[in-house]
């Protein structure tokens, strides 16, 4: 028996499609995920810290205080910002959007946020500026939980420069944040609770240098800004019906 040569035969398939254009919305917006909001830094816990990954922002955190922090988007001034939460008005009707909303969230009860820098649609009336949809966490049909601590120490700072000059330490200074959260049903597939405490404890170190000249009226000093909160979340839903 002979065996012949078969033939030998290659083929390449090349498909290009058009990527498709949204159409139906004309709001520019970025999604902050759960997944994000666990895995990726934040400054100072800050609960708003990664609205630094959305272009035409400009922040002004305030690392080691319980604020928000401040954004500003476009150029637009901060105080055009909306913030909601949990589709309900979240803000300060004093300063508006400049404070980052009434309710102070920790980053471990936020379930996901999105942020609208402009073009965005009429049920955000009367803002101008950056517009911040935050959704807190609920409970689901297992129970879980979750706690941490996290820990800044005024010992790996470099003593600061005029300080150092003076023979004078850093103050004290550095951050405590702990605590804990639990969430599961009350009764399955149908009442659920999620429960968060945190406790912040921040020591700001303030170190100010005056010129000899405005001796005694001002006088070079270092001291240490203390505060100590508690952050307490509670959410509890219940499904009437499968509808």
């Amino acid at each position: 028996f002979v065996l012949g040569i078969g033939g030998l035969a290659e083929e390449v398939t090349v498909t290009g499609e058009a990527p498709t254009v949204e159409v139906t919305t004309t709001r520019v917006a970025t999604f902050i995920s759960n997944e994000e909001i666990d895995n990726l830094p934040s400054q100072g816990r800050n609960q708003l810290s990664l609205m630094q990954l959305v272009p035409g922002l400009t922040p002004n955190l305030a690392p080691g205080g319980f604020n928000s922090g401040e954004y500003n988007a476009n150029g637009r001034d901060r105080g055009s910002n909306l913030f909601m939460l949990d589709g309900m008005s979240n803000q300060q009707a004093r300063h508006g959007g400049s404070l980052g909303g009434i309710t102070r969230m920790s980053l471990d009860t936020m379930a996901e946020f999105q942020v609208l820098t402009h073009q965005y649609g009429a049920e955000y009336g009367g803002s101008s500026g950056v517009v911040v949809n935050a959704i807190s966490r609920s409970g689901t049909n297992s129970f879980s939980g979750r706690t941490f601590y996290y820990l800044q120490d005024d010992k790996l700072n470099a003593v600061e420069h005029f300080a150092k000059v003076a023979g004078q330490e850093n103050p004290d200074s550095g951050s405590k944040v702990f605590g804990a959260s639990f969430g599961g049903p009350l009764v399955r597939n149908r009442a659920f609770f999620f429960v968060n405490y945190e406790r912040n404890i921040y020591d700001q170190a303030v170190s100010l240098t005056f010129p000899p000249e405005a001796a005694p009226l001002a006088t070079a000093y270092t001291a240490t800004a203390k505060s100590r909160t508690h952050n307490t979340f509670l959410r509890a839903d219940y499904q009437v019906a499968q509808n």
